[in-house]
């Protein structure tokens, strides 16, 4: 990417909007909603082969998208053939949203790493750490995103990670106009089924985790993840914040969204409504294929959670 900034400064003149930044813990809806959210007027989104591939390849040029496609259809259609499970986990779609994680892991700024191998300490020092940098490099990036697909001029994005829940201040110092929409799930629910899908993930990358060690390390590093966000969130006023009940969004995806695009000052109109029906009838999460897991496999009690998550549930989950 530097090399092209290098070669063609106008990237860095690119004129990003960021309108939304999904966040919340894992298993809480934030890919739903975020794949939703893509889908409306003049909005845009990273997909998985630019998280991939963000440069484009030898002899492609500066707007050419084929071989990184091609060879990122080839690369995702492996891993679903080795990992089918991941279908019911995170079903990938490959030319639709998909979350910034890669691009972020190259800069230490979300839980990508230490959700590929196990490497507690990674949490340790990562909590510490002022992210602003790292934002910055993000917001570069989608300017290079932006400068190669013409398409995207008059678009603004719509960003998501649960790894953006760790330092929201330098997140909201390099996106100071976007506003945060933080998913709520239980975290009995969510927890033991996102410790589920990290066994998977390690499994993918290395054969040293523990499945009885996975839910402890987890619960209490999204637990501590958490409050340091909800400790930063006072600090900003209310309407910077949209908050968006995972039950809602089951109950009634088209309503949570138009309430979404409403608080982001951006109602939809009847085009924009037909293509948020369409986005739902096409959603991947529609899917019958089901996730089994048993919390007990992973150390978690119901005890352990409510403890790490207390002030969490009373705020958001039992009001």
């Amino acid at each position: 990417m530097f090399d092209w900034i290098k070669r063609h400064p106008e990237i860095l003149d690119e004129k990003v909007s960021v309108a939304g930044i999904v966040v919340g813990l894992p298993r809480t809806g934030s890919t739903m909603v975020h794949r939703l959210l893509d889908a409306g007027p003049n909005m845009t989104a990273m997909r998985m082969w630019e998280n991939i591939f963000l440069a484009p390849m030898p002899g492609e040029g500066a707007h050419g998208l084929d071989q990184r496609v091609a060879i990122g259809q080839q690369a995702m259609a492996e891993e679903l053939r080795q990992f089918p499970q991941l279908a019911a986990m995170h079903p990938p779609v490959f030319d639709g949203a998909e979350e910034e994680i890669l691009l972020m892991e190259q800069w230490f700024i979300g839980t990508g790493v230490e959700s590929q191998q196990w490497v507690p300490s990674f949490g340790e020092w990562h909590i510490k750490q002022n992210l602003t940098d790292a934002y910055r490099d993000l917001f570069t990036s989608l300017q290079f995103l932006q400068w190669q697909r013409l398409g995207r001029k008059n678009c603004s994005w719509v960003l998501k990670s649960p790894g953006h829940l760790v330092d929201i201040h330098s997140l909201l110092a390099v996106f100071p106009d976007a506003k945060i929409i933080n998913t709520h799930r239980d975290p009995l629910s969510t927890i033991p089924s996102y410790a589920s899908m990290m066994e998977m993930f390690y499994g993918m990358h290395s054969n040293a985790a523990d499945p009885a060690l996975i839910g402890p390390y987890w619960a209490k590093r999204w637990g501590q993840i958490l409050s340091r966000y909800l400790d930063a969130r006072r600090e900003f006023p209310d309407d910077r914040f949209i908050d968006v009940q995972f039950r809602d969004v089951i109950g009634d995806k088209l309503e949570q969204v138009k309430m979404i695009f409403d608080r982001m000052g951006r109602p939809l109109d009847e085009a924009g409504v037909a293509a948020i029906e369409a986005s739902i009838a096409a959603d991947p999460h529609a899917s019958t294929a089901k996730h089994h897991y048993k919390m007990e496999r992973y150390g978690l009690t119901q005890e352990l959670i409510e403890n790490e998550f207390a002030a969490y549930r009373t705020r958001f989950i039992d009001a």
